[in-house]
């Protein structure tokens, strides 16, 4: 895990938006801190953010660039099923919400 640290300016964010915005679509966020810091006219935001390092921590193509996480390959085969059974549950109960 490695700590990056960001200031965007808040009257013109777009360069540090931008180089914000890059980095993340490169890494592997673990978490994100924000916090406003008022200095005057020149009040900005100050970021860090925690990145996963070594295998699986620069972004890659497909199911990793969206997010998305194969929970078989995560899980033991006893908590996919749970994991499965519960995901049907989520879903039925969303489905009768949206009929009722």
């Amino acid at each position: 895990m490695r700590f990056h640290f960001f200031t965007v300016e808040a009257l013109a964010p777009t360069a540090g938006e931008a180089e914000l915005n890059a980095f993340c679509a490169r890494h592997r966020i673990a978490s994100v801190d924000k916090q406003f810091v008022a200095h005057g006219t020149h009040g900005y935001w100050l970021f860090c953010l925690t990145t996963v390092e070594g295998e699986g921590g620069e972004r890659s193509s497909g199911a990793a660039r969206r997010g998305r996480i194969d929970y078989r390959e995560v899980l033991s085969e006893t908590d996919f099923a749970v994991y499965a059974d519960l995901r049907e549950l989520r879903k039925t109960m969303a489905e009768d919400r949206r009929l009722g």
